[in-house]
């Protein structure tokens, strides 16, 4: 059987290994690449924060070095630099002051999960227990991690938001069991990725809330900001 035939856009292909993919061609490119990938569940991180990351991998560089290269990132559309300064945020910090902001640009956040499936796409073995493994625990864990992911891809199919009336039809659960993932759970992230919020109140809300009574057709389910960057990673998973 003839294989299908690929094109590649010259201009395209170009830009990949001249512009966006230039960085790693240094230990220190791709180190700093890799520390913004291990930190996708913060929103952002200070300079502060990747020059500790970088003491892990017992690299030490001038503030000089770290800049540079984080400008070279940032000028490959890999990262993106907030105009405001902020405190550290991967670590309890109570001092005064303040650093660049950075975060992973969307171009980043495909190459980096592009990168993960070619290097272990083929390696990993996904095993699904047998059924005389089963057990209490592994059903919950299995179930906890099939409705995150489906609160997560069906928010990220609907912009983020949804009615939770409409988000627990379509899942078919309970009010109740849904509300429970809207707490924080660090087994996904160390920052929330769902979110309640009210609309604002009708007359008839306004009468049940007189008697405590809140209605799920006055609240929305959304993602918050490490939730979508979450949902984005496995929605392109998905479509491979």
């Amino acid at each position: 059987m003839a294989r299908k035939r690929i094109e590649l856009d010259k201009k395209s292909f170009d830009e990949l290994f001249d512009k966006h993919l230039k960085p790693f061609k240094s230990k220190n490119g791709r180190i700093l690449f890799k520390i913004f990938i291990d930190n996708l569940h913060y929103t952002e991180i200070t300079t502060y924060d990747i020059v500790l990351e970088l003491e892990r991998y017992n690299i030490k560089l001038e503030k000089k070095e770290v800049n540079a290269w984080l400008l070279s990132l940032y000028k490959a559309d890999l990262i993106k630099k907030n105009p405001k300064r902020g405190k550290p945020t991967t670590i309890p910090y109570y001092d005064k002051y303040t650093y660049d902001l950075w975060s992973i640009s969307e171009i980043g956040l495909k190459i980096g999960t592009k990168l993960t499936l070619l290097m272990y796409d083929d390696e990993v073995n996904y095993r699904i227990p047998h059924i005389n493994e089963m057990s209490t625990k592994i059903l919950e864990e299995v179930e906890d991690l099939y409705i995150t992911t489906k609160i997560l891809l069906t928010l990220h199919n609907s912009s983020g938001s949804m009615a939770f009336s409409s988000l627990r039809k379509n899942l078919a659960i309970s009010k109740e069991k849904l509300a429970v993932y809207s707490w924080p759970d660090s087994s996904y992230s160390e920052k929330p990725i769902f979110e309640i919020k009210k609309k604002p109140l009708s007359f008839k809300s306004n009468l049940l809330k007189i008697f405590g009574i809140v209605s799920e057709d006055d609240l929305i389910f959304n993602l918050t900001t490490d939730g979508k960057k979450l949902a984005e990673v496995i929605s392109s998973r998905i479509q491979e």
